[in-house]
Formats: structure tokens, C-alpha cells, sequence
């Protein structure tokens, strides 16, 4: 996410930054230097009080944010759609198009569905009662459903790029075996992007 960003901004530090959610601040080390301003909502009061006192947080829902229209250069939304596949992507996308400024950016990141060894950890899931301790809506997401949603509420410019090919439940040596091995197709735009765990999506608000 990190890269990606770097990437796109080319060394410009922006005003206002919103993290959503937020959840405890673990984003903040990554996002802190891309802007003046660090802000983060969240539904969770115990989430938010362990957040850093560096950012401005506060608790609430996405959806009726309560944010005025235009406030953020850059909202960056790290695993927070993989929870929304029975409720739409639309609303929340809606609800960040209106709180981000003209021209300004949206980052996404999100495990996607056609990541070959899905075909193990989602059994697996199931015939270990949930090893991985997910929440009962949280899964895998289609990433080209993501794409239709960000062109169809009005989003340009799309940046679609894998983050990394290795699960979380990976053993840490065979992490990074595979880290290693498929580092080049990390800059690769072709079609093998979608087979990632973890995808990251850029996109910006038309000026």
C-alpha cells in the first residue's frame, strides 16, 4: 500500500488523510508521512481508544460518516470491503466519492477470490470451525466486481496491483520463499494480478 501510494503522489504530502475504518491504528505507521492531517472512523469505541493520539478519530459508521462533502485528499480502506459481499460495495463507495475532495485518491486493499490456495483455506475453514478466526461475513472478494463498482459510482484513473501472492497462514519460511519468488510479478499489470492474495486498488475523483 505503501508503494502504491508513494507511486501515485510522486513525494506531494497531502492535507488530510482519512483511514476507514481505522480499526486500532495499525495503518498509521504506513500512512503517517503522506499527509499533514491523519483522521480515522471506526464502529468500534474499543477499537478507537487504542489508536495513536496522533490520529483524529473518531467512532461512527461509514455510511453516514457525517464527514462535510470534500474533506480528504486520500482515503485508504484497508480490508474493509471483503465484509461487505452480502450488503454491495456501492453505498460505501458512494459515501468516500462524497468525502474525498475533486481530484482527490481512494486505496483499497483486498484479498481476492481467485487466489489459487482458496481451494485449501476456505475447506479448511470450514472443517476446523474457522482457524483463521474470521468474522461470519468476511471472505474472499471478486476484485472485478470491486473494479465495476469503483467505474460505476464514478471513479477514473484505476491502479490495480498485487500486493503479495503469500497467505497469512503461510509458514513464515515458505512466506518468504514465495515472497521472494513472485516479487517481479508484483510490478507485472497483466492478468496474474488477480490471483494475488492480496489486491490493492487506486483510484481518483474526476476534478
Amino acid at each position: 500500500m505503501k508503494n502504491l501510494i508513494s507511486k501515485h503522489l510522486n513525494n506531494k504530502k497531502l492535507k488530510k488523510l482519512l483511514i476507514a475504518p481505522c480499526g486500532s491504528g495499525s495503518d498509521y505507521k504506513y500512512l503517517k508521512n503522506f499527509s499533514e492531517e491523519i483522521y480515522g472512523i471506526d464502529l468500534s469505541p474499543i477499537a478507537i481508544n487504542r489508536c495513536n493520539d496522533k490520529i483524529k478519530v473518531k467512532v461512527g459508521d461509514i455510511l453516514n460518516s457525517k464527514y462535510p462533502n470534500e474533506s480528504f485528499d486520500l482515503i485508504a480502506s484497508p480490508l474493509f470491503f471483503h465484509h461487505l459481499l452480502k450488503i454491495g460495495f456501492d453505498p460505501f463507495l458512494k459515501e468516500f466519492y462524497r468525502i474525498l475532495k475533486k481530484g482527490g485518491f481512494l486505496i483499497i486493499l483486498e484479498p481476492s477470490v481467485f487466489y489459487p490456495l482458496n481451494i485449501i483455506t476456505r475447506p479448511l475453514k470450514k472443517i476446523t470451525k474457522n482457524i483463521y478466526r474470521e468474522v461470519e461475513d468476511e471472505g474472499p472478494l471478486n476484485p472485478l466486481l470491486l473494479i465495476k463498482s469503483l467505474n460505476r459510482v464514478g471513479f477514473i484513473n484505476l491502479d490495480i496491483k498485487a500486493a503479495t501472492f503469500s497467505h497469512v497462514s503461510n509458514y513464515l519460511p515458505l512466506a518468504k520463499i514465495i515472497n521472494k519468488l513472485t516479487k517481479p510479478l508484483l510490478k507485472n499489470n497483466n492478468v496474474l494480478k488477480y490471483f494475488a492474495w492480496l489486491i490493492l486498488y487506486w483510484a481518483e475523483k474526476p476534478t
